[in-house]
């Protein structure tokens, strides 16, 4: 199966140069139908966070793992 990246969405970011001039040929295991960007292993999990002048604890990964798992 062939797809364009940019037309479903893919940021260019994650998308090689061949990419980005044409078509992505995805593999033999690839139905008609299914998302692509689940296929590809691109549909991870985001958490976006914006950071005030006050939260200094927050500016290291540690902060920010006690910061998420208060919410989980």
């Amino acid at each position: 199966m062939i797809c364009s990246l940019s037309e479903i969405g893919l940021d260019s970011k994650f998308q090689t140069e061949e990419d980005k001039k044409g078509i992505h040929v995805l593999g033999e295991k690839a139905k008609p139908g299914e998302d692509p960007v689940k296929y590809m292993g691109l549909d991870d999990e985001v958490i976006d966070f914006e950071l005030t002048a006050n939260r200094g604890d927050l500016l290291s990964i540690l902060g920010m793992a006690y910061e998420v798992r208060c919410f989980i």
